[in-house]
């Protein structure tokens, strides 16, 4: 799948706005090569403010972008 089909997948997502969401988001990021998509991944967690479960957190601290970081188990830009 390109780029931009994945960022808008994402973006997609966001709008829909379901927590239910947040393991494939975090799947997505671990894996995801493009710096954007990341970073859209990682506002949209941040702008949420859901709740990351804590056996997720040391795996997505290492695989946020720059200028994100895991804080009392929510996503926020820093």
């Amino acid at each position: 799948m390109s780029e931009p089909v994945r960022f808008v997948s994402v973006t997609s997502l966001f709008t829909i706005n379901d927590p239910a969401s947040l393991p494939a988001l975090l799947s997505a990021l671990e894996s995801e090569e493009s710096r954007r998509v990341q970073n859209r991944i990682a506002q949209g967690l941040a702008d949420r403010a859901w709740s990351i479960p804590s056996d997720s957190a040391p795996a997505l601290t290492k695989t946020l972008p720059p200028g994100f970081s895991v804080v009392a188990g929510k996503v926020q830009k820093t």
